[in-house]
């Protein structure tokens, strides 16, 4: 692999102080980059050394990967070294941009009606027409997952999801197992495409609480989902289950 030696301090945090930084970094023509740190293991004389050591691939790099490609990958990652996923990132892009229920969405945030999630931003969202522009963020910057939804340019609607911490780990391992999955290429990537899709929606759901007598206290096991939602999620299992395998080579 080409790649360029850059012996100074790196991070993929660009707020990160330099005392926990690497301290030399190798990128690649692709993107791909790679900080190490050498340390003394045992010291005298016969001293080891060992390498702390992160990878950073942007999202560039995967998405000029098939689907089956990108599993690959993070499958011989994981299976040569057990990596440590700091984050991962999935997108949904609607180009129809009829898909995502954001109006409703936030029609019933304002009515408490939501499950997993009790914060959004919808200082940068303006809806026009029962259409929205802009961006509706769900959850903290600072949890373990965040959502985005917004218009790229008008010409499509993304739904990003970034992962974190735990919630990346558990993506990436369940990622890494289907990756070792043998069996045919057509149930490899409908299972590929529910856990990204599951992984996107987190744990947002939206139900009535209308009926409870404290609606605040309301579990999700006493309440119906809101119509709009379960579209949503019957669209999208729809369009998983009709996809065309022979899209994505083996």
């Amino acid at each position: 692999m080409d790649s360029q030696n850059i012996n100074k301090p790196w991070h993929p945090d660009p707020k990160m102080p330099n005392s926990r930084k690497y301290q030399n970094r190798i990128v690649s023509k692709t993107g791909v980059v790679l900080g190490y740190t050498k340390k003394a293991k045992y010291k005298g004389k016969n001293t080891r050394y060992v390498y702390d050591i992160m990878i950073d691939f942007p999202g560039a790099y995967f998405a000029n990967l098939s689907l089956l490609e990108q599993i690959n990958v993070i499958y011989y990652l994981n299976s040569n070294w057990q990596l440590k996923c700091h984050r991962l990132d999935v997108a949904m892009d609607d180009y129809s941009c009829k898909l995502f229920p954001v109006c409703k969405m936030v029609a019933a945030f304002a009515q408490g009606y939501n499950f997993g999630s009790q914060v959004i931003d919808k200082s940068y969202l303006d809806i026009i027409d029962n259409q929205f522009v802009g961006t509706l963020g769900i959850g903290s910057r600072r949890s373990s997952l965040f959502i985005r939804i917004y218009t790229e340019h008008k010409l499509f609607v993304r739904w990003e999801t970034e992962l974190k911490q735990k919630k990346a780990q558990e993506l990436f391992d369940k990622l890494a197992g289907l990756g070792n999955n043998k069996v045919g290429c057509e149930l490899s990537v409908k299972g590929i495409l529910k856990t990204l899709v599951t992984a996107a929606l987190g744990n947002i759901d939206f139900r009535d609480k209308s009926s409870s007598i404290h609606p605040k206290n309301a579990t999700r096991a006493r309440t119906n989902q809101l119509p709009f939602w379960s579209r949503f999620l019957n669209i999208l299992l729809s369009l998983i289950e009709d996809q065309n395998i022979n899209n994505y080579p083996k």
